[in-house]
Parts: structure tokens; sequence; C-alpha cells
């Protein structure tokens, strides 16, 4: 009635006038559209499948069966991840500055290879300074900053560095004052190196082989630092002499990769083939530097050996993430089935108008 009686009308009059029109309009639209369009306006505009079993997985019951079999699927996965970790071995060796020779002993033989890791603590290189402090010359970056403020010259080497002289004699190796490599990473590099031998008796000891070629990832050093160029022993970049030399040369590579961790740092030094039988071992410390000690960090060697789902640690924490999803199903399908044992039953005429209304027909009334 009134003004709103005026709107409906005129709502129904254009209602009608473009029901009028719609016909022409799509006949017209419709030669105008490419080959493409009527595909994708008949994909669009296609009806719904009858077909209904994929819409029965959404109903309770179905959910209580896929969340156990889910939750067996993830214990069974924690468990095999669990007896893994188990197959994982290491032998930690700790050792200070002080330190020349260290003797350890492995009472499990490792049967594959053994991977050669330091380990130090109480570090904390994952500040944003420190991870942008790299040489933009020396590697290539995505979206990313390199800078070397406070850390170009061999003043701020000393400054920074100064009293390990094996470190110095690199860097004081290389001509003109600019560093090259630059930035705070390059110059924390870690230099120490080891040699290993085991006992055969009579006071005779066998030197081991350790394999420092094969610690970066595959293709590493072709896509992230090739502008690198080796000549006789000596890396340049453009033509520049830097201070890296052969034995510092992976090591280097490996340490600028930062860790994501501000408390202990394990990075891979060499790899030994073939592995190693039960006995008595030292390690000769052939350079050992007290710069670490300095900055109040502890050094560790690692040994240790790989399982099928990478080392112990990654293992045994996948293990405790299938538990921890395990528990959830178990929760969730705990839930439904309380919520079903305390639900009232549904009558039968409500049941039946619901299903017929959900298909878009109405309920008939009862006949007498």
């Amino acid at each position: 009635q009134g003004s709103n009686g005026q709107w409906v009308v005129r709502i129904v009059s254009e209602v009608g006038q473009l029901l009028a029109t719609e016909p022409a309009m799509a006949e017209q639209g419709e030669k105008k559209q490419s080959k493409l369009m009527k595909i994708a306006w008949a994909i669009a505009q296609q009806d719904e499948s009858p077909y209904t079993i994929s819409m029965k997985f959404y109903r309770r019951t179905h959910q209580i069966v896929c969340g156990c079999i889910a939750g067996f699927i993830v214990l069974g996965t924690g468990g095999l991840m669990m007896m893994q970790s188990g197959n994982y071995q290491e032998v930690k060796i700790e050792y200070t500055s002080a330190d020349q020779v260290v003797t350890f002993d492995i009472d499990n033989a490792f049967t594959g290879d053994v991977f050669v890791y330091y380990e130090m603590t109480d570090l904390f290189l994952n500040h944003k300074t420190y991870v942008e402090s790299k040489d933009p010359l020396s590697i290539y970056k995505f979206m990313g900053a390199a800078q070397c403020e406070n850390a170009d010259t061999k003043e701020w080497a000393t400054l920074r560095r100064g009293t390990d002289t094996s470190f110095m004699a690199r860097i004081n190796a290389q001509p003109g004052n600019t560093l090259l490599p630059c930035g705070l990473v390059s110059l924390s590099t870690f230099t120490d190196r080891y040699e290993f031998q085991l006992d055969i008796g009579g006071g005779d000891w066998e030197d081991i082989d350790a394999d420092e070629s094969d610690i970066t990832l595959a293709n590493e050093g072709e896509k992230a630092f090739g502008k690198f160029e080796e000549e006789d022993g000596i890396y340049k970049i453009d033509g520049q002499q830097t201070w890296i030399t052969p034995d510092t040369w992976k090591h280097w590579q490996v340490w600028q990769r930062t860790p994501a961790g501000s408390h202990v740092l394990r990075n891979q030094w060499a790899v030994i083939r073939g592995g190693l039988q039960a006995g008595k071992y030292r390690v000769n410390l052939i350079e050992n530097s007290a710069i670490w000690e300095e900055w109040g960090a502890s050094k560790t060697i690692v040994l240790a050996n790989t399982i099928g789902f990478g080392n112990g640690g990654a293992a045994a924490g996948l293990s405790f993430i299938c538990f921890g999803l395990f528990a959830m199903e178990l929760i969730c399908v705990c839930g439904f089935m309380i919520l079903r044992a305390t639900q009232k039953p549904q009558p039968l005429e409500d049941r039946v108008e619901a299903r017929l209304l959900g298909r878009g027909l109405e309920a008939r009334p009862a006949q007498v």
C-alpha cells in the first residue's frame, strides 16, 4: 500500500522487462562468444550430478570411520619413525682451544658413511644485522639485503678477529686493504681442521680419510657462488684475489648458510666413507682457533650416521608430530561418538520433510 506498493510495482515491471529481453540478449551474446567462452559457460551451467555417493562421506558415521583410518595411519607412521630413530648413532667429542689431541672410543661400529659435524653452542648468529652482513659481490642474492658495513677492511678484521693468528694470516695474504669477501659472516668463518686416526695396537695409529669436498648442497657452488674463479689455488672475483684458500673454500660456502636457531649451530665438516669399526680413535686438532671461546662458544665434534628419515632428531620429531595428530584424531572421533549417543533421534515426519525440501520438493499433506 502507498509508497511501498509503488516500489513493488516498479520492481515487478523492471523484472518483467529484463526477463522479456534476456533471451534476445543471450542469443546475441552467444554469437560473439568464442569457443573457449562457450566451453566455460557450458561447464559453469552444467546440471548437478544425480550421484550423491560423495556426499555420503560427510555423514557422521563416515567421518568417524575416516577419522579412525587417518588416526591409525599416522600412528603407524609415527611408530615406524620411532623405530628408525633408534638406529641413529652419534659420538660427540668435546674439545677446547688448549687441546691438541683428543682420544675417544666407538663402542658400536658405523656400517655406512659417517658424517663429521662441528657443533657450537651459545652462538647468536640469527640476528638480522649479522645475516645481512655478506659480500654482495661474492654471492647471488634473491630479494635479500647484503652489505659489509664495519666489516670491509683489514682494520676491521684485525679489530674483530685479530687474536686468531691463523685466520689473520689468510687475510693478510690478500693484496690491498679491502676485504674480499667482506662482511661479518665471512669474518666469522669456522676454520678448525681435524685429522682422525685409528689405534691399531703397538702404539701405531692408522690415518682415516675424511672427504671435505662433498659437504655442500648439490650444484650449490655453481648457483650461489658462481662469481668465484679458481686459478692455481687462488680464488678470485672479477679478477681480484680473495683471502679464501683451498682448505677453507668449501667450509666458507657452508658457513654462508646462517642458522635459523639462536642456541646450537651444527654444520657438516667432512664425510668418512665406508664406516668406522669399533675401537679406540684420536683426533688431531691441526688448527684450533681460540676465538670461539673469546666469543663465549663451546666446540664439539660429532660423528653420526643417517637413517631413512634423516638424522635421529628429525625422525624423533616427526614421530612425535604423528603421535600428536593421532591424539587429535582420537579426540575428534570420541567427540563425534559422544555427540551421536547424546543426540535425540529426529521424528520420521521431520526427516522426510527435510529430505524433500533438500531436493526442492514440498511435503504433501497427509491423506485421510
